[in-house]
């Protein structure tokens, strides 16, 4: 006899990212396309804090407009990091009279994180420890494909062409402005796109024309962030090219392209801080092939 049971979906979002509000808009229209009478679903809600919640309340995007009442009615659980154990568990089980047992049990799991700590193989990680089966990249692809310095070199070692960039740390920076200000000019020339290494498309966008180095009291400024730094790179697809052209504010200079954010530790711990920077006309080639 065939079995009627549901396979159990637990869709993963939220998280420690800068992108962390796209992330619950793009998971809400996820969950809000699926079958119901194929899938249940399981809202999995990854805090800013790295807290996770579950609760049918987590599938309504409208009610993210009050996030601390809608946790209040959320329930906290974890996975635990034993291979095979696809349970979610009551986070707060404790007393004799606490719930016991899982809150739910997942058959696979969709991440739609955004960013960091979730498209850049972390969170994949985890899963495959567990085991679960999961959508999307494994841990090695989405590590590379996030890294958009590491992407290029794999690209040009493939023989697959690249736009010119240069790229450097933010140690480097720091310690040599000067020289890779100039490593910059003589490899490529103005003016140049600023691109996070490991960031969305439209994030940190920058657009350099020359080189003006910031103020004492600027640099003091930026000293004084707890913050990550921005990378400068060249763009190589049609939509980074778009949000640069269409954003309202783009730099100027190089010094105030490769700056800071002031965004908390928990989340840039985990960024890597890198930068590369190319030639603004090649990231409008005449010939770019269609996307």
């Amino acid at each position: 006899m065939k079995s009627t049971a549901k396979t159990t979906i637990g869709v993963v979002f939220g998280g420690r990212s800068t992108e962390h509000e796209i992330s619950v808009i793009s998971a809400c229209q996820a969950m809000a396309a699926i079958d119901r009478d194929k899938y249940d679903v399981v809202p999995v809600y990854l805090s800013k804090q790295g807290r996770w919640f579950t609760g049918d309340g987590l599938a309504d995007v409208t009610a993210y407009r009050n996030i601390n009442a809608l946790l209040d009615r959320s329930t906290e659980v974890y996975m635990r990091p034993v291979y095979g154990d696809y349970n979610l568990y009551r986070a707060n089980a404790g007393g004799l009279f606490g719930a016991k047992g899982p809150v739910a049990k997942l058959d696979l799991i969709i991440p739609v994180l955004h960013g960091s700590n979730g498209e850049d193989g972390i969170f994949e990680g985890v899963l495959e420890t567990i085991g679960i089966p999961y959508a999307g990249c494994s841990t090695l692809a989405s590590a590379n494909g996030m890294d958009k310095i590491i992407m290029k070199m794999i690209l040009a070692a493939d023989g697959i062409p690249v736009v010119p960039y240069v790229w450097f740390t933010d140690k480097q920076w720091f310690a040599g402005r000067e020289a890779l200000a100039a490593k910059v000019e003589n490899t490529l020339g103005y003016p140049v796109i600023v691109k996070p290494a490991n960031l969305g498309s439209s994030v940190g966008i920058g657009r350099a024309d020359n080189r003006v180095w910031p103020t004492r009291a600027a640099t003091r400024r930026v000293s004084s962030w707890s913050g990550w730094w921005s990378s400068c790179r060249k763009s190589t697809a049609r939509c980074w090219a778009t949000a640069t052209n269409t954003a309202p504010a783009c730099s100027r200079s190089l010094s105030r392209a490769v700056r800071f954010f002031p965004i908390p530790t928990s989340i840039w711990a985990a960024a890597r801080t890198a930068a590369v920077c190319t030639p603004l006309q090649s990231a409008f080639p005449q010939n770019f092939p269609p996307m």
